[in-house]
């Protein structure tokens, strides 16, 4: 009997949020100017790796992980050029800075959990975000959205008394009730968490009106704001965002972690760049909501630089922030299959989404008729293919998906330089 694997099936929205999420990497990762040092999935039955070599990342630098030994088999079978690691996706991480022979670097992943916010997957982001080698970093991290239950332990086991101590008198005297819990090392409790992070982003909305009203805007699923002063599901899936990213910065700081790196004078800390809520089920059944976040990791004297890029038109418009119905999901699949297929080889596509690649003549054709409900959840422009836009390896064509102000290549006007490579 083969332990049991991570990964639980595709859908629709997971189609969708998989191949957006490493489009968004690919499309920040070159605005920032970081070049590519590697990947780390995991394998299930190869989802990520068909996207990763469908964008024309180069698969020898790619780590796929399982603890069911078949299923990185499978991978390997299907994906021969990979490192198949068959464990646990934390340990994985950990290799490579331990064991060159098991694991190689990376700056880019997507962890893609069954379940939410819970000890388990916090502690396994904070170690496979710390791992990730050369900042900033872009880390996908997928998690259930709801049914969030209390731990049955806190995130700080094994760090000493004291530690704790020290950091829950310094959280207490800025009035952090966030960090305050963590340090404390109670019971995990995501929905205290979430609630206090819902009030942080009520007050954000109140007091910046533009953001309000422009909140109350959008529409359906997107909104971010009802008039009763509700959160909408849009934000709803954000603060789920922002909760694990601060739960693994006051992980980090009881760990330690900037001098155990070599960096005794920074910080190592996290910035939601995108957030995207979708549905998991399909028109022949239902399924749960699930939200996939796009974290980068950073150090504290790189915050100046990445400030201003994302206030930049290129750093806005390469980061994701949308919420998916299920007819959504099911609805947007096409569409986007159809504008991908006009501008990339149909094998390339088909293998992204696991479809037929006899199948997309006829769902360009419809899409042209305009037999869909729905558009395209992307958008092609060519500007950025230009030739003077320098390859750092994140695959071929990506850069071309996010339209951007006329005559703009998507590169920053002044060069970026990360002094930590």
């Amino acid at each position: 009997m083969t332990a049991e694997s991570t990964y639980k099936g595709d859908s629709p929205g997971k189609k969708l949020m998989r191949v957006r999420a490493w489009l968004a990497i690919s499309s920040l990762a070159q605005t920032f100017r970081i070049p590519y040092r590697g990947s780390l999935v995991l394998a299930g039955e190869g989802g990520d790796l068909a996207v990763l070599r469908g964008l024309g990342f180069d698969m020898r630098t790619v780590m796929a992980v399982d603890r069911d030994p078949f299923m990185v088999d499978w991978c390997l079978d299907g994906f021969p050029q990979i490192i198949g690691i068959k464990g646990e996706l934390a340990d994985a991480a950990r290799w490579t800075y331990l064991d060159v022979k098991k694991g190689r670097p990376f700056n880019t992943a997507h962890i893609d959990f069954c379940g939410g916010l819970c000890v388990d997957n916090v502690l396994t982001t904070a170690t496979v975000c710390a791992a990730a080698q050369g900042h900033p970093a872009l880390i996908a991290v997928t998690m259930l959205k709801g049914r969030e239950q209390k731990g049955a332990s806190g995130l700080l086991d094994g760090v000493p008394r004291y530690v704790r101590r020290r950091l829950m008198l310094n959280a207490r005297k800025r009035g952090n009730s966030f960090a305050q819990h963590i340090f404390s090392n109670r019971r995990y409790d995501p929905r205290l968490l979430l609630k206090l992070e819902e009030t942080r982003t009520k007050e954000s909305l109140e007091k910046h009106l533009d953001w309000q009203r422009a909140g109350q805007k959008m529409r359906g699923s997107n909104l971010l704001m009802k008039k009763n002063g509700q959160l909408g599901p849009m934000a709803l899936g954000m603060i789920r965002a922002t909760t694990m990213a601060r739960s693994v910065e006051c992980v980090w700081e009881a760990w330690g972690l900037e001098k155990a790196m070599g960096i005794p004078h920074e910080n190592l800390c996290i910035q939601v760049v995108g957030a995207m809520s979708y549905h998991s089920g399909t028109e022949k059944g239902g399924g749960t909501p699930f939200v996939t976040t796009i974290l980068m990791v950073y150090r504290s004297s790189q915050w100046p630089i990445i400030e201003q890029v994302l206030a930049s038109p290129e750093g806005s418009a390469a980061c994701p922030y949308r919420a998916f119905t299920l007819k959504n999901g099911i609805d947007i699949l096409k569409p986007t299959v159809a504008a991908m297929a006009r501008q990339w080889d149909h094998k390339r596509v088909a293998e992204m989404f696991d479809i037929p690649v006899s199948s997309i003549p006829a769902i360009i054709a419809h899409d042209t008729r305009g037999s869909y409900a729905e558009t395209s959840m992307l958008k092609f422009t060519p500007v950025m293919n230009a030739p003077e836009v320098e390859d750092l390896g994140w695959g071929r064509g990506i850069a071309s998906v996010f339209p951007l102000p006329s005559g703009r290549t998507g590169r920053h006007p002044q060069p970026l330089h990360w002094d930590d490579a």
